[in-house]
């Protein structure tokens, strides 16, 4: 069967607070109907949570709260990633999917809710294998953006000259690491990779990037939790990074660092 690319499309949503404030009073009590709306919102932190939680843990318990909240940047991109699958599902599992719909559900246990659960794990989940590229630059695109598009430090010349650096470079990956670690010396392998990973995103041409993109899947379905509590860490250090001299020493046919 042929996987499309998806379409990125503007949707509506809800925070689950707010669906839980909304029917509060059946919250533990009665089975409701829920909206389209409110149902994809569901849908989409329930692939946020089998997706980077297979094994649900005390200590996972904790961090799937902060999901739930759905009130941090980098937590969410997993669930808007989820709810544009929602967006583009194939007729079969749109089928399903209003099938859901039409059903009644306990709030209290929406997230264990089994079929709510199976239609994740084969509607969404099952395809990630090979949407990770996909997946991939969605989030390094989300990532550095939050990063770079808030940070006080990347004026519009200073953009410039580190763009026409990391483009005119041949090893761009290494080129950045090693701009990193000079600027942020006690940075661990994890961070150094996201940061570069998004580092290159941002600022390079390079379409080749698949390999990249894989590894970010599995960094980030790893450590989902970590990277978001993470995020005025990765803003220090890359304010540290564009500060260094992006300048090429060509003469000498080597980096000026």
């Amino acid at each position: 069967m042929e996987i499309k690319p998806l379409v990125l499309k503007s949707y509506d949503y809800v925070k689950w607070i707010n669906i839980r404030k909304k029917y509060n009073d059946e919250y533990n009590t009665t089975p409701v109907f829920l909206t389209e709306i409110e149902l994809k919102s569901i849908l989409a932190l329930l692939f946020s949570i089998r997706y980077n939680y297979p094994i649900i843990n005390e200590k996972s318990k904790d961090e799937i709260k902060f999901i739930l909240i759905d009130e941090h940047p980098i937590t969410r991109i997993p669930s808007v990633f989820g709810h544009q699958m929602l967006e583009n599902l194939d007729k079969e599992h749109m089928e399903w999917f209003n099938r859901l719909h039409n059903k009644s559900y306990l709030l209290s246990e929406i997230f264990i809710d089994s079929e709510l659960n199976e239609f994740v794990h084969l509607a969404l989940i099952d395809y990630m294998a090979i949407r990770k590229f996909e997946y991939g630059k969605f989030f390094l695109n989300k990532l550095s953006k939050s990063i770079f598009d808030s940070n006080e430090v990347s004026t519009n010349s200073i953009t410039e000259k580190i763009k026409d650096t990391i483009n005119n470079t041949s090893n761009k990956l290494e080129f950045i690491a090693d701009k990193i670690l000079k600027a942020n010396p006690m940075t661990d392998t994890k961070d150094l990779l996201i940061m570069s990973f998004a580092f290159n995103e941002y600022f390079s041409k390079s379409s080749n990037k698949d390999m990249v993109y894989a590894i970010t899947n599995y960094i980030v379905k790893e450590n989902i939790y970590l990277l978001s509590i993470k995020k005025n860490i990765f803003k220090e250090a890359i304010n540290k990074t564009i500060k260094r001299n992006w300048n090429l020493n060509r003469g000498r046919g080597g980096h000026k660092l």
